[in-house]
């Protein structure tokens, strides 16, 4: 699972930087049409609020909800998917726009054209997005129809929020399957335990 977390967030960053190499739009400012650097715009996104620029400040909010969603998928966080989702919504909604904020001084300038940079940057949310979503439906899917055991446990335990899926699918198969359970209460339990930590030694002894 840690594979596919890592070539989401790889393929999402690379078509990102491969976008800021690019122009992201034309624009028409005082009769003159000029390209735009997605660099630029990268960065200069997140003063644009001081300049008057609170929608394109609100659109360039798309990339820290991507870091922060990549955070959370790292992490194992669920809240992850809708973080890329309000990116993806933001930055799909850039496509309709008409002006833009041309200068500092409040004037505004028309789009032209949409450029490869939008669109490289619109692919990398989009992947990031659906990455995230199919990521977290196969853990689920797994968690619920792989048998619990060491092996389970090994694959799936990753994050502190792994670990307390594990648990809550534990109880569950206790509940639905007492039969299946050698230690099926708290004394043989705790009895199964104190054997356990009495033979460990031997056992590792022999590997």
């Amino acid at each position: 699972m840690k594979k596919i977390k890592i070539s989401i967030i790889t393929i999402s960053i690379t078509m990102l930087i491969i976008s800021l190499t690019q122009d992201v739009i034309i624009r028409e400012f005082q009769n003159k049409q000029e390209p735009q650097s997605s660099l630029e715009y990268f960065f200069m996104g997140s003063t644009a609020i001081m300049g008057g620029g609170l929608f394109e400040w609100v659109i360039w909010l798309a990339n820290p909800l991507c870091l922060w969603a990549i955070i959370d998928l790292w992490k194992g966080k669920e809240r992850a998917v809708i973080k890329c989702a309000i990116a993806l919504v933001l930055a799909i909604s850039f496509a309709f726009w008409k002006n833009i904020l041309g200068s500092e001084s409040g004037s505004m300038a028309t789009i032209v054209s949409l450029e490869a940079g939008y669109y490289l940057w619109v692919l990398s949310i989009t992947v990031l997005t659906a990455g995230t979503f199919w990521y977290f439906k196969i853990r689920k899917h797994t968690t619920q129809n792989e048998p619990l055991g060491h092996d389970a446990l090994g694959k799936h335990i990753q994050t502190r929020e792994d670990f307390i899926l594990f648990l809550k699918e534990f109880q569950d198969n206790l509940s639905k399957h007492p039969d299946e359970w050698e230690n099926d209460n708290l004394p043989r339990f705790l009895e199964a335990m104190e054997t356990y930590a009495k033979d460990i030694d031997g056992f590792l002894q022999k590997l």
